[in-house]
């Protein structure tokens, strides 16, 4: 009887509502009795679950604040990685009071451990806009319950922080909560699978009757906005999600305005109030790039020749930045120098690079403005309401010729007009004096282009050996990728060349890598090979299509929640031609294909073959192409289908027999 009574006890703990947050840490009973806890209702399967997560922004003159807590019970030893916390923050805000207890139960008593301040390290400086910090929590086990504290100050009083509701676990309360002067006017944007209800008073948060509340009325001479979830489920992480901050349940907070007595300042109410606003001395070094001037006009007048065309001086203008400087993530005080002071130093941010080189292009009158941009590393720009903390990178817009050059000198395996995957998570947006405009940085935008030729031939000096010899031209995406990957190993590059080789059982004779220094060029790569031929007098051989055309990508099939989500466009040409001797000729091949996932052709596959008897040449071709790179969650099944058949069609073979 004892044991039904504990588990209907444990049973009504698992079910609570957690409106007392910190006052579990109060109630030694309750608190004993969650450290036994085992399982949770919520998700029984789970290695660790929030019991509470509160976040609350404040001002107080000069500052905000934003204060967070957050309680984690550790049910199995895969959530040890807990209890190390990593902050990531502006680089212009302060992380203070941190603080953290561990919770274990020894000998049936509650023990409380406090974290030590050698346990607290600060991190590196990641790029120009955000810095992380990590401490260690002690002494933490399967049982622990674990809570930590820290507020962060904020220079900009008006910069107001996402909130998310859900993460890696599930939680059982989650509470973002806003304090703020009535002359803030501000917008919020809730992502959520439950619609949010109204309570008259804040006591009404914690009924334990409502899933998704939200509560508004006053603190003192602040408005105050509290929005509370119970019981949310762990975000469930899936392949082919390009950024998983894009799904995440949350709030987020867009200053419209701040309105003191006397005044009335708009912030950040539109993108085109938020460009002309930049440009009018908010931020002095992107106010000196787009009045470049004299300075700027003869530095580019001794980098590119005057002579040259236009677009070639602009190219010229790209490398000399590129290859001139040194960058690193961040310089402390950056504002306090002008623009000209850091062109003439040796190190640089990435941002201070783009200032530069949208200078130096607009001196020479061309059409460069800087783009600002959310990378997949952050949550996708809002095209409606500007958030500054989403824009993680700054790159230059060139408009030259009718077309959009899109640049950022501070990756050196970006040719002209190239950039990384990583850059194209959405909506971006160009300044501009008048107000600026917004471009579509979606995937879908970023094509890659792939060739392959390969040629087979039986050797008459080596009849026993089929001969392959292998072109491929990769696109500006792979050879970006490339690059990168065989910047740090001189071997790189023939041990890539060596796996295709090895997988199609052949023996490498010689290779050749070509434009691997020069990112403007499409890097190739040739080589040849040998494989032995059997002593039957039929042959079976396989075209040796790309690995990609091997294996499937796509894993065994599920329920999905996510949207399928390719990194770019992708085109691949593969074009086979085999050349054989008189006394052999090609008896059976693949018979041309022609498939597509959908009637819109989002993705589509046309293989087309032929044998000319009279010369013994075979000539295959395969286009494949990926023309839309979103889905909906439910195609994934016909997605994964679809490279099946694809597989399927590309592994028969050729068939060809030496004649008496």
């Amino acid at each position: 009887m004892k044991s039904l009574i504990f588990c209907f006890v444990l049973l009504q703990f698992s079910q609570a509502t957690f409106s007392q947050t910190e006052e579990i840490f109060k109630d030694e009973t309750l608190l004993k009795t969650y450290l036994l806890q085992e399982q949770f209702d919520i998700d029984r399967d789970a290695h660790a679950v929030i019991l509470f997560k509160k976040g609350r922004s404040a001002f107080v003159t000069p500052h905000s604040f934003y204060e967070v807590s957050c309680a984690i019970k550790i049910l199995s030893p895969e959530a040890l990685g807990e209890a190390t916390v990593t902050i990531t923050e502006s680089v212009y805000n302060k992380i203070k009071k941190i603080s953290a207890v561990v919770y274990n139960l020894e000998g049936g008593e509650v023990k409380k451990q406090q974290m030590e301040k050698a346990d607290v390290v600060y991190e590196e400086i990641i790029d120009d806009n955000y810095a992380v910090a990590k401490f260690n929590i002690p002494n933490v086990k399967v049982g622990s319950i674990i809570y930590y504290k820290y507020t962060i100050e904020r220079r900009n009083k008006l910069s107001l922080s996402s909130w998310n509701f859900q993460a890696n676990y599930p939680c059982l309360y989650s509470e973002s909560e806003l304090a703020i002067p009535a002359a803030v006017q501000y917008v919020s944007v809730e992502r959520t699978d439950k619609p949010f209800s109204t309570v008259q008073s804040k006591s009404d948060l914690n009924d334990g009757q409502c899933e998704a509340c939200t509560y508004l009325g006053s603190e003192g001479k602040n408005k105050l906005r509290i929005w509370a979830r119970r019981h949310i489920p762990a975000f469930r992480s899936e392949p082919y999600v390009l950024d998983e901050s894009n799904y995440l349940q949350g709030v987020q907070i867009y200053v419209q305005s701040y309105t003191p007595p006397g005044y009335a300042i708009p912030v950040n109410y539109t993108w085109k109030e938020f460009s002309k606003k930049i440009l009018e001395n908010q931020n002095a070094h992107i106010t000196e790039a787009y009045s470049s001037g004299s300075f700027y006009k003869n530095k580019a007048r001794e980098i590119a020749n005057k002579d040259l065309p236009l677009l070639d001086q602009a190219r010229a203008i790209y490398h000399y930045v590129q290859q001139h400087y040194r960058y690193i993530s961040y310089i402390p005080d950056v504002s306090d120098r002008n623009l000209r002071h850091y062109y003439n130093q040796e190190t640089i941010t990435p941002a201070i690079s783009n200032y530069i080189l949208t200078a130096l292009l607009r001196s020479l009158d061309m059409n460069a403005e800087l783009v600002m941009v959310a990378d997949r590393g952050s949550e996708q720009l809002n095209a409606l309401l500007p958030q500054y903390d989403n824009i993680r990178r700054q790159i230059t817009s060139l408009y030259m010729e009718g077309k959009r050059y899109l640049l950022d000198p501070s990756d050196p395996y970006h040719g002209f007009g190239t950039l990384a995957p990583d850059y194209y998570n959405g909506f971006a947006y160009v300044l501009t004096k008048e107000g600026g405009y917004g471009i579509d940085l979606s995937p879908d935008s970023l094509q890659n282009i792939d060739k392959i030729s390969v040629t087979a031939k039986i050797d008459e000096q080596e009849p026993d050996q089929m001969h392959y010899s292998v072109m491929v031209s990769f696109g500006t995406i792979g050879s970006y990728q490339l690059r990168k990957q065989w910047s740090t190993n001189e071997n790189a590059a023939k041990e890539y060349i060596m796996e295709q080789v090895t997988a199609a059982n052949g023996d490498l004779n010689q290779y050749e890598v070509s434009h691997l220094q020069d990112p403007d060029k499409a890097l190739t790569i040739q080589y040849d090979y040998y494989m032995p031929l059997s002593k039957n007098n039929t042959q079976f051989l396989h075209p040796g299509i790309w690995q990609s055309f091997k294996k499937n990508p796509f894993t065994e099939s599920s329920v999905r929640i996510h949207p399928v989500q390719l990194d770019n466009a992708q085109t691949t040409y593969f074009y086979f031609t085999l050349k054989l001797p008189e006394n052999y000729e090609v008896q059976d091949f693949p018979q041309p294909y022609s498939m597509a996932l959908d009637e819109l052709n989002r993705m589509a596959a046309i293989f087309r073959s032929d044998y000319q008897q009279q010369s013994h040449t075979y000539k295959s071709q395969l286009i494949f192409s990926i023309n839309t790179t979103t889905y909906p969650a439910d195609y994934y099944d016909a997605i994964r289908t679809f490279y099946s058949n694809i597989i399927k069609e590309n592994s028969k073979l050729i068939a060809i027999k030496k004649l008496n």
